[in-house]
């Protein structure tokens, strides 16, 4: 399977931490039920905030596009300022293991801009 994934919106309440993010199925073959994504958040001085594994529950056809959210704890709450670093991995062991990375910086709202790394 070839997909990509994007982070939509990231935000926080006290320390629960919620991913929207959208998968784009750039293959020709739908990705499936059950189809595993991995989160795994690391926030400030390499404290490792949790990591946990999804299944997808929708399928997403080829060639569209698949609105997803997660909800992952963290150790600490946001606030301005703070940084982390986002990992998902779709397919973790898998034929079609693809990892994508993101650097998280907080604002005082409780959002964070997700930048690729």
């Amino acid at each position: 399977r070839e997909y990509t994934i994007e982070i939509t919106r990231v935000h926080s309440a006290h320390n629960a931490m919620t991913v929207e993010y959208r998968i784009h199925n750039t293959g020709h073959s739908p990705i499936p039920e059950g189809f595993p994504i991995a989160i795994g958040y690391q926030e400030g001085a390499g404290l490792v905030g949790s990591s946990q594994v999804y299944m997808i529950e929708v399928p997403v056809a080829a060639g569209a596009f698949g609105d997803k959210h997660l909800t992952i704890e963290a150790e600490n709450e946001h606030k301005d300022g703070d940084a982390g670093f986002l990992t998902m991995v779709g397919d973790q062991g898998g034929h079609s293991e693809r990892q994508f990375n993101f650097n998280l910086a907080w604002s005082h709202d409780g959002t964070a801009t997700a930048t690729p790394h």
